[in-house]
Formats: structure tokens, C-alpha cells, sequence
């Protein structure tokens, strides 16, 4: 293997808040509303490279997701179903997901 092949070793933590808005919470389907703004924090490590230069960043980011909520008769379990638009760490740029949580209500 040449020196063009590269590792790196990389980490990033996220904290923030959590915000969500359901219409007909008294119903089993729900439609919601979230939104989350957090601080992440990235940091990657060249192994093998000349540059052994660290890249670490901080910075605010959010996401807003619109979506449906399905509970079981207990409302104890729930799979949402959500469109999340999010700002991208590294390219700055808004990008949107389809995605889905199943969730163990306490």
C-alpha cells in the first residue's frame, strides 16, 4: 500500500435541546412537529499521512422534522415516522431524510 491510502480516526458528540408539537395527542395517530438545535462538537485524526494536522470544529446546528406518530392501544409504544430537514456539519448545506423511531414510553 502507497502513502496515498489514508486512516483517520474521528469522533463527534452531540448536545442539545429537544422540542416537539403533537395535534390529536389524545388520538393513537398523531402528527407532530420537531425541532432540535445542538452543539456538535468533530474532531478527526490523521494515522498515516506527512500532515498530522488535527480537525476539530464546533458549531450550532439544527434540525426540523414534521411527521406521524402511530402509539399501541397502551400508548407505552410508538413508531413515528418523520421528514427531517437538518444542516450538515461539513458542508453547510440543508439536507433532508426520511426517517423512523420506534419508542418505549415509561
Amino acid at each position: 500500500m502507497g502513502e496515498n491510502f489514508h486512516y483517520f480516526n474521528a469522533s463527534k458528540y452531540r448536545i442539545g435541546l429537544y422540542a416537539r408539537y403533537s395535534l390529536f395527542s389524545e388520538k393513537r395517530l398523531q402528527v407532530f412537529a420537531e425541532a432540535s438545535p445542538y452543539l456538535v462538537h468533530y474532531k478527526r485524526e490523521w494515522a498515516s499521512s506527512s500532515d498530522h494536522t488535527p480537525f476539530t470544529t464546533n458549531k450550532i446546528r439544527y434540525y426540523l422534522a414534521p411527521g406521524v406518530s402511530l402509539y399501541s392501544k397502551s400508548k407505552r409504544i410508538s413508531f413515528d415516522l418523520y421528514y427531517k430537514f437538518y444542516e450538515d456539519l461539513l458542508t453547510d448545506k440543508i439536507k433532508s431524510v426520511v426517517s423512523y423511531k420506534v419508542n418505549f414510553n415509561f
